[in-house]
């Protein structure tokens, strides 16, 4: 299988690709915005094409004989000041990337059998003691807003013969990075203690079982 990547670099991309070199046969390429630096830093021999979502630009040759495309393209929230500056990266970095992979993916002959698309848990909001199912509405905060814009640039997918996933992702927990990069070391030095007001839910999931997750819809044929 030819797997075709975006978001490489990032926590979730780049155990993925060892995941797959490591436990499958597939191939991977992946779209990037430095191809050379990109090849320089990854150990497994993947394919790199460059694109450049806010400009519209993208290799072509990225999307030849690809049969699922995961896309895990957007800046890290965290990393991000939440100005109105900031706050802009956070949702154009997310929708310019699959809108581009939308329109290039109608424009092709032969388009791949799926798209994977991240999303995430912060679509429903702070919903309280509310049940939440993949039903529900969208929540009204900032972060409801990217990912229904994010997963609304979808819609636009013109071919009936690319599957599309949305994969609502919670907190990954990962030695590695993300969330318990920045907290271990304050916990490890005893200065840790209640994350917000130590009453809010607080739903994850370990980076094994989301690449998991991932490489199972990749394989696997799911209505």
């Amino acid at each position: 299988m030819n797997i075709l990547i975006t978001g490489a670099s990032g926590l979730i991309g780049t155990q993925l690709i060892e995941n797959i070199y490591l436990s499958t046969s597939h191939d991977v390429s992946v779209l990037t915005r430095d191809s050379v630096k990109f090849l320089l830093n990854c150990p497994f021999p993947v394919k790199a094409y460059k694109w450049n979502p806010e400009n519209d630009e993208v290799d072509l040759d990225a999307f030849t004989g690809i049969d699922v495309i995961i896309n895990l393209a957007g800046s890290n929230i965290a990393d991000s000041n939440w100005n109105q500056i900031g706050k802009n990266k956070i949702l154009n970095s997310r929708t310019s990337s699959t809108k581009l992979i939308v329109k290039t993916v109608n424009q092709l002959k032969y388009p791949p059998k799926k798209i994977i698309n991240a999303s995430a848990i912060g679509f429903y909001g702070d919903r309280g003691e509310e049940f939440i199912t993949e039903k529900s509405a969208k929540g009204h905060n900032f972060l409801s807003v990217v990912c229904h814009a994010w997963e609304k640039e979808l819609e636009s997918l013109s071919n009936n013969e690319t599957k599309i996933h949305i994969l609502r992702i919670g907190l990954v927990l990962s030695h590695r990075g993300g969330i318990l990069k920045e907290l271990l070391p304050m916990f490890r030095l005893g200065l840790g203690g209640n994350i917000g007001n130590g009453e809010q839910y607080l739903s994850w999931i370990h980076i094994d079982d989301l690449i998991g997750n991932l490489l199972y819809l990749a394989e696997n044929n799911i209505t």
